[in-house]
Formats: structure tokens, sequence, C-alpha cells
């Protein structure tokens, strides 16, 4: 897939959000599908200072018979003007001249261990059948502290891989093996026109999503979390939008009633004691009214969320 000019503006934002530093190691040659200038624009979009690098031609069988790319660069090129010298990339195959040989179905060398402090996958694990290995070997490579970041399919993208991703794979996984400090963009570009600004909007985990992506649209997800503690062994996650007991959490942490049922309701908020008993004919149609204008509000405010990158 690659570093089209929406995943290096995300990209962007992130190092601006977090400071991304090096050693850093790309899965797969990422085929950046801009020149040295474009990069610069983008930077300038983002209002974000770049570092001058000297540009260095792309190596992608992928732009060979393409004349448009040129000028395209090497994604090296682009992350020099993070601030990123110290590059790496990892594949199975040598016709893209990877600096890593490894087919990432098997476990990674003790070498490659807790080399990185930040491992970029950009389209590649899709691609990849042992999903459970793949993720392992990124958890095994990542060091302490340094940080992940996913672009992958969500939906409408059928035959592009084996398989497309919601963001509770990334939420659920990586809580459970010792990353923190999500964050996740749904993104939305327009494979017709790569270089149209994408709608997305910052997503949190179960949000309601009405109103925030469009029918037909393809989808990817952009994902980024920290290793804050290492874990010895890699640990299988339950879906945490399904895990028992989940629907029994109180709304609202830390708040108590009377009643001890851990929170308290709008109509014991608001209806003196003596009238409750004589609302309890209605309460289900009061419910079901306060869920709808409640999903309308989220909505609205979901919408306001929507953005272009």
């Amino acid at each position: 897939m690659g570093l089209i000019p929406t995943f290096c503006r995300a990209l962007i934002l992130l190092h601006k959000r977090v400071g991304l530093q090096g050693p850093l190691l790309t899965l797969g040659n990422q085929d950046v599908w801009a020149s040295y200038d474009q990069l610069k624009s983008f930077f300038r979009e983002m209002e974000y200072d770049y570092r001058e690098a000297t540009p260095l031609p792309h190596t992608s069988r992928l732009f060979r018979q393409r004349p448009e790319a040129e000028d395209f660069v090497h994604a090296r090129t682009f992350f020099e003007m993070m601030g990123i010298e110290e590059y790496y990339d990892i594949d199975k195959f040598d016709i893209d001249s990877p600096l890593i040989m490894h087919d990432l179905n098997a476990p990674v060398p003790a070498e490659l261990q807790d080399r990185f402090n930040l491992i970029l996958d950009s389209g590649t694990i899709e691609h990849i059948f042992d999903v459970r290995q793949v993720m392992e070997n990124i958890v095994r490579m990542c060091r302490e502290s340094g940080w992940v970041v996913h672009v992958t399919p969500s939906s409408n993208y059928v035959d592009h891989g084996f398989y497309s991703f919601s963001p509770c794979f990334f939420y659920d996984y990586y809580q459970a093996n010792g990353f923190d400090d999500f964050i996740c963009y749904v993104l939305q570009p327009d494979p017709d026109n790569i270089y149209e600004r994408s709608p997305y909007f910052e997503y949190s985990y179960g949000m309601n999503l009405s109103n925030l992506i469009e029918p037909g649209r393809q989808v990817l997800v952009f994902f980024a979390a920290r290793k804050v503690r290492i874990s010895e062994q890699l640990v299988v996650p339950t879906q945490g939008l399904y895990e028992p007991g989940l629907e029994a959490q109180p709304p609202q942490a830390g708040a108590a009633s009377a009643n001890g049922k851990g929170f308290v309701s709008m109509t014991e908020r608001f209806v003196p004691a003596f009238l409750i008993p004589l609302l309890k004919p209605v309460r289900p149609l009061l419910g079901a009214a306060r869920k709808i204008f409640s999903r309308r509000a989220e909505d609205t405010a979901s919408s306001r969320r929507l953005r272009k990158i």
C-alpha cells in the first residue's frame, strides 16, 4: 500500500503530537507516492517544520511502470525530513532491496528483538497469513517506550489482502501486551484521487460511528501505541466490546445512589421519590426516547469531528 499523501500527513500529525524517534523499522518497502517537493508541501500543510534531506530515488518495483512516479522518493527521505535518520526495512522478497531479509510468518531472530523505537506497518500485515506471529514479532522488536504504527484496511478492500482489521483488534491486542497511549484515526481516502485530502476522524474505543463513515468509501485504520512494559509471553486478548460483565458496568464510574445500583438515574435525580412507582409503566418508553435523543446528540457531536487530512 505504501505512503500515499494522506498517510504522510497522518504520520506528520502523529510526529507533531508525540515526537517519534528512531531507529525506525518499516514492514516492507514503503512506497512514497510523492516527490521531495510534494513532501515539503505536506509538512507546510500540517504546520510542522521539516529537516532538509537529500532526496533518494525510490526502489519500488510498483513505480517502475508509472511515468508520474519518476520523481517519487524513497521512504528514507521522508523520515529524514522528520528527523529520523536510522532507517531499516524488512521483507521476505529481495526485489525491493530491503535492508533486512526475513519472512514475518516466522519468529524474528534475537538480534532484532528490542531494537526499534518506531515500527511502521503501512499496508503489510494484511498480506501475512500468520497474523498472530507477525503481531508477536512487532511486540518483540519494539523497544520499551517505543511506538508501533499501523495503517491497515478496515472495510471495502475485498481481496486486497488476507484480512481487514477493526480498531478493536489493535486496542485489545496492544492493551493486553504492554502498550498504552493509544491514538487512532479512521481514514477514508479516495482511491481514484490519492492527492485529495481524505475525510477522517479520531476514533475512541466503542464510539458511535453514525454519520462518520460514508457508505461505499474505502476505510482504513491508522493506529499508534506506545510500549510501556515488556511482556514475557504473548497474551491472546478477549474482544473488549463483548467481554463478559462489561455490559453491567455502571455508566458513571464512582457514582452511587441510595438504591445501591451504582449510579443515579435521571428519574431518581429529578422526580420526587413518592412519584417514582407511578412512572413504572412508562419507564421503558421514557428510556427508549432518552436513548434516541442521546444518540442524535452524539451523532451531531461526532459529525463535528469529521475533518480532512
